[in-house]
Parts: structure tokens; sequence; C-alpha cells
């Protein structure tokens, strides 16, 4: 996807294995169908609670990494069912940010990832409609895990 806003792009059910790399427009969004296969949500750094991609019909086993880049390797749980993150921009909000970690945290409906890179960079994605648990981060990969 490109950088400028309101990008969209469908998949529709299958095997699945797919790699979307979302930009830094606002409003843009990746639509995926029930698939078999994990696909891999790489978000751009840049991006932050206004400009940043929703992505719908994720699924637990897809993993979320970074363009060209690497998720802050330390992984905090910002909680789940937490009615206050009403929004990316709440969540964001509410965290205070460390070089170097990845933030992952649950409304009642949506998941939000927030990383701050060791070298300072930032980026955000919403995950809609799925509600996903923290996972290990391997090799700067975040896997959606159920929720505990």
């Amino acid at each position: 996807m490109r950088n400028g806003p309101n990008d969209s792009v469908s998949l529709g059910a299958g095997s699945g294995g797919d790699y979307i790399a979302t930009g830094t427009g606002s409003g843009d969004v990746v639509d995926v169908g029930s698939h078999t296969h994990a696909d891999i949500f790489a978000f751009a750094l840049g991006t932050d609670g206004t400009d940043f991609t929703t992505v719908t019909g994720a699924q637990v086993g897809d993993q979320v990494e970074v363009n060209n880049g690497q998720l802050g390797s330390t992984l905090v749980n910002e909680g789940e069912n937490d009615a206050s993150f009403t929004s990316l921009a709440a969540f964001i909000q509410e965290i205070v940010a460390e070089p170097g970690h990845t933030y992952v945290g649950n409304s009642r409906t949506d998941t939000f990832i927030y990383t701050d890179t060791s070298g300072g960079q930032t980026g955000a994605i919403d995950i809609a409609g799925t509600l996903v648990g923290s996972s290990p981060i391997s090799n700067h990969v975040l896997t959606l895990a159920a929720p505990t």
C-alpha cells in the first residue's frame, strides 16, 4: 500500500499466506477473508494514532511486523478488555513508551499494537474485530495469539 490516505485492499477467503505491507496514510484499511495459512501484516514506521492502517479479518496465528524494520523486541501487555482504550490514539496516550518496546492492548473489540524501536522510530496498527493476547516476539515478529 502507498503512503497516501484512504488506501484499501481486500483479500477474499482462501489459503492465506499473504504479505501485506501498509503505508503511512490515514484511513487505510486491509480486509482479509478467512484463511488457513498465516498472513503477515507489515506496518509502516511513522504511523500513529491519526495515520495508521486498520486490519479486519486477522486471525490467531497471523503475524505482525514492521516494514523494513524491527518491532521493539520487549513486549509489554497493556491490558485486555480495557474500556479506556476507545481508539488507537487513546491507547497510545496511555503508554509511557520506551525505545525498544512494543505494546499490545485491546479494547472490547480491537487490538492495538504500538512500537517504539531501539532507534526511536514509532509505528502503530489497529487489528479491528480481533481480540488477541500477547505472544512472544520472535525475530522481531509478533504472532497473534488467543486472548488469555
